[in-house]
């Protein structure tokens, strides 16, 4: 639910851009700054899915984890928390 509406935050900055209704606004910078960092994150939850979904398929089908694989997700999970935390 909350990634719906940081994309529909997305589309309506997106879209008054377009219109030309943000140049007044003298902290363009930071606003571009927030959308580039949401984008991040929603690119960041994707590659955390993909990995759990790759430490869980391992563990089912062999009963062990790769080691990499669950370090790239353990390492990508606390970037993700931390990102959570700062842009709250």
């Amino acid at each position: 639910m909350k990634t719906i509406r940081d994309f529909g935050i997305i589309l309506m900055l997106s879209y008054m851009l377009s219109l030309n209704k943000l140049k007044k606004i003298k902290n363009m910078r930071r606003l571009g700054r927030y959308i580039r960092r949401l984008r991040h994150k929603k690119y960041v939850e994707e590659s955390v899915t993909q990995l759990r979904g790759k430490v869980c398929s391992q563990a089912i089908m062999y009963g062990v984890v790769d080691k990499k694989t669950r370090d790239l997700f353990l390492k990508y999970n606390d970037y993700l928390v931390k990102l959570n935390k700062e842009l709250k």
